[in-house]
């Protein structure tokens, strides 16, 4: 890394290419953790999806409980979807 930094030293250029190498670091950083949370939410639907199939053998059950949990669910899933596009957005306009 030092060496590339070096070699992009004319002008000022090296401060920059840092700076665009920590946002890159961070960008890494925050698109893994958005992939684990994604993760944690599969297993979250698949789980709610076995509730589900239980609940549907069992016709004297009610599914207030399973839809609501199922709307949670719903709702923080897009929260995340939303904010992973603002990621990939953020990190589209610093590489541009």
């Amino acid at each position: 890394m030092a060496l590339f930094l070096q070699s992009c030293d004319n002008g000022g250029k090296a401060a920059e290419a840092q700076k665009l190498s920590l946002e890159h670091e961070k960008w890494v950083k925050e698109h893994n953790e958005m992939k684990k949370e994604h993760g944690d939410m599969e297993k979250e639907f698949e789980a709610m999806d076995k509730q589900y199939l239980e609940l549907v053998s069992k016709p004297d059950t009610t599914y207030k409980v399973f839809i609501e949990s199922h709307k949670t669910f719903m709702t923080e899933h897009s929260s995340m979807i939303q904010n992973h596009q603002s990621l990939l957005d953020n990190h589209t306009e610093s590489t541009a």
